[in-house]
């Protein structure tokens, strides 16, 4: 039976906690100079359960931008080594360590021993070195944002790190209550077929694998139920455009862009009735503008800019009533201009 007492105990002891993790701190802006009093669940940053006052979570984004002007905001960052106090924080079930500074050390192991954690970004907080596999421990998980500056990120670092996974990813596929994946700019190689990893999560709507340095096979079966967003920009990634993507009839936004996508667009592409937003600029995609797109009735944005397309352009894009930007740019197309576009009444940008 746990007592009043100890309850009062396990308090001290989380305030303490943090009190230790502050220490190993640098924080020139005095982000967390009121840390102070007996109340830590009253200190800026820091949640509790009202029912129990343990402290639940723990917020210490940058409360600023982390880029301005493609020029890094460095006075608002937090400095320093992630302490292990922060084990003593049992009921934690959010984190977010995002927008600040802790180079030149590993993702602590110890975070896959928060149990009941649920939420988790560590986006653009200068962790290097490997993944590690201990986060597939976070049987609760339902957001991981492990986004790491990549190539295509115009910003100068101070410092020089990668971030990267081991070929054993089994660890994903244990985070069975995961609803957001984003690790967008972490190298995690061609080698492996993560697709299939990934597809098993039965919640998932939400993958992020911008400039991850991965490949897809056409052929591999994906089973991806609740998807919404897939965004895998920038890979270099050189097949067809995989015919199970045909088959996320709930996605909503769909990047493919700077990729070597080649062949055409297949007509199956119009059996995504739910998407808002497809970018499948900058990539080598030949063949006719399918008549297909018409029946995108939710599209606002679509761009194919930057590839081979021939051909004329589909009277059906009449029928996209929503749209509101339209990139067919640096093509090989030819013939008139359908009337129907005149249709779209909502059009704010164009360009043919």
């Amino acid at each position: 039976m746990i007592t009043a007492s100890s309850d009062v105990t396990n308090i001290q002891t989380e305030r303490q906690s943090l009190l230790q993790f502050r220490k190993g701190l640098t924080d020139e802006a005095n982000r967390q100079s009121i840390w102070t009093g007996v109340e830590c669940c009253e200190w800026k940053g820091v949640g509790c359960d009202r029912r129990n006052t343990h402290v639940v979570k723990l917020d210490l984004r940058s409360p600023l931008s982390f880029m301005d002007d493609n020029t890094l905001n460095t006075s608002n960052w937090l400095e320093g080594k992630v302490s292990p106090s922060l084990l003593n924080l049992k009921h934690l079930r959010y984190l977010d360590l995002s927008m600040n500074n802790f180079s030149r050390q590993n993702i602590p192991e110890f975070f896959g021993s928060f149990k009941y954690l649920e939420y988790l970004n560590l986006s653009y907080s200068g962790f290097s070195g490997v993944v590690p596999p201990y986060l597939g421990n976070l049987s609760r998980l339902k957001y991981l944002d492990l986004k790491h500056l990549n190539r295509y990120d115009i910003v100068f670092l101070p410092y020089d790190v990668s971030l990267m996974v081991k070929d054993d990813l089994r660890w994903v596929s244990l985070l069975s209550s995961l609803k957001h994946l984003d690790v967008s700019g972490i190298t995690i190689g061609n080698h492996i077929d993560w697709f299939y990893l990934v597809s098993v999560l039965p919640f998932l709507l939400t993958l992020n694998l911008a400039s991850c340095d991965i490949n897809i096979s056409p052929k591999t079966l994906i089973n991806f139920t609740s998807l919404d967003s897939l965004n895998i920009y920038g890979n270099y990634i050189s097949s067809t455009i995989p015919v199970w993507l045909s088959n996320l009839t709930d996605l909503v936004n769909l990047n493919l862009k700077d990729n070597n996508f080649h062949g055409r667009i297949p007509d199956s592409i119009g059996n995504l009735s739910s998407l808002s937003s497809i970018d499948l600029s900058f990539n080598h995609l030949s063949g006719g503008i399918p008549s297909s797109l018409g029946d995108l009735s939710s599209l606002r944005v679509i761009s194919l800019c930057s590839n081979q397309l021939s051909g004329s352009i589909p009277k059906s894009i009449g029928l996209l009533m929503r749209l509101q930007e339209l990139f067919f740019c640096y093509n090989n197309l030819s013939g008139s201009i359908p009337g129907s576009i005149g249709l779209l009444t909502r059009l704010q940008e164009l360009d043919l």
